[in-house]
C-alpha cells in the first residue's frame, strides 16, 4: 500500500511562512551579515506596514542605526538605507555603533549620506520635506545638540534638540524652538508648504512657525552633525523624505517606536 502524506519539501516550505516584502528582501540581501529570523520579521513588519500605510513611497532614506552586526564599534548594516540599500551612510572619524544605536564624540565624528536632500529621484523638495531622528540616550552635554541636518556651515536643514530650548530648520534660516526638557525620543520636522513648518515630538505636534522656505541647500545630509555642530547623544533611527501630514507623522512614529521596542532600542 502506498502511504500518502505531505512531503518533507512541502513541510519545509510551509514552515518558511509568507514571503518577505520585496523591499525587506533587498535590504537584507545588501547586508554582509544578515539578521536572525526574529529581527528579520521585525524589519519586515516595519517596511510592509509603512508601505501598507502609504507612507513608504515618500521616504528617501531610512536607517536603523541600532545594528545587529557590530564588531569593534563598526557596523555595515547600521549604515544601510532601507529604502534604497544601494546607498549607505559613510562614517567619518569613527562614530561608535552598538546594538542600541550610534554615538558621536561631539567634536568630529558623524555620518554622511554623501548626497543632498533633494538628490535625483528623492521626494525631498523645497516645500515638501521631512527629517526624523530617534534618540535613546542623551549625553551629559547641556543645551542644544545637533542630531541631524546637513554639512553647510549655516544649515537650513537641522534637528537640534536641547534640554531647555532647541533649533529646528527645514529649508529656511529660522530656528523653530521648543522646550522639551530632554533630547530623548522621536522627533519629526516636516514642511508641507512654503509657510508651513511643524515639529512633532513622539508623534504629537509641539511647535509650528510660518517661516518662508527659501531653497534646499547644496550640502550633503548628515546625522550626528548639523553644520559645524556635533552630537554625542546616541541615535537609534534616522530618516528623511517628502513632507508629511499629521496623520502620516503619527503612523510613522508608531511604526518606528514599535520596531525599536521590538529590537530593544527604543
Amino acid at each position: 500500500m502506498i502511504k500518502l502524506g505531505v512531503s518533507p519539501f512541502a513541510r519545509r516550505r510551509r514552515r518558511a511562512g509568507p514571503p518577505l516584502h520585496a523591499a525587506t528582501a533587498a535590504y537584507i540581501a545588501a547586508m554582509t551579515m544578515p539578521p536572525d529570523a526574529t529581527r528579520r520579521g521585525h524589519i519586515d513588519t516595519l517596511i510592509a506596514g509603512l508601505d501598507a500605510d502609504g507612507d513608504w513611497p515618500g521616504i528617501d532614506w531610512m536607517v536603523c542605526l541600532a545594528a545587529h552586526d557590530v564588531v569593534g564599534g563598526v557596523s555595515q548594516a547600521g549604515r544601510l538605507n532601507m529604502k534604497n540599500p544601494a546607498k549607505s551612510l559613510t562614517a567619518v572619524n569613527s562614530p561608535v555603533f552598538s546594538a542600541l544605536g550610534v554615538t558621536g564624540d561631539g567634536a568630529t565624528s558623524y555620518l554622511t549620506a554623501g548626497e543632498t536632500a533633494n538628490a535625483v529621484g528623492n521626494s525631498y523638495s523645497q516645500n515638501s520635506a521631512c527629517i526624523g531622528v530617534w534618540c535613546n540616550q542623551q549625553s551629559g552635554a547641556a543645551g542644544i545638540v545637533a542630531h541631524a541636518g546637513n554639512l553647510n556651515a549655516a544649515p537650513r536643514m537641522r534637528i537640534s534638540p536641547g534640554t531647555a530650548t532647541s533649533s529646528h530648520r527645514i529649508n529656511d534660516a529660522t530656528s523653530l524652538s521648543y522646550n522639551g526638557g530632554s533630547r530623548l525620543g522621536g522627533r519629526i520636522l516636516t514642511r508641507t508648504g512654503s509657510t508651513t513648518k511643524i515639529l512633532y515630538k513622539d508623534g504629537v505636534e509641539v511647535a509650528t512657525d510660518t517661516a518662508v522656505s527659501d531653497f534646499v541647500q547644496a550640502a550633503d545630509v548628515c546625522a550626528l552633525r548639523a553644520g559645524t555642530s556635533y552630537c554625542d547623544d546616541r541615535l537609534a533611527f534616522f530618516f528623511y523624505g517628502g513632507g508629511l501630514s499629521a496623520a502620516a507623522v503619527a503612523r510613522i512614529h508608531a511604526r518606528v517606536q514599535t520596531f525599536l521596542a521590538a529590537i530593544g532600542a527604543a
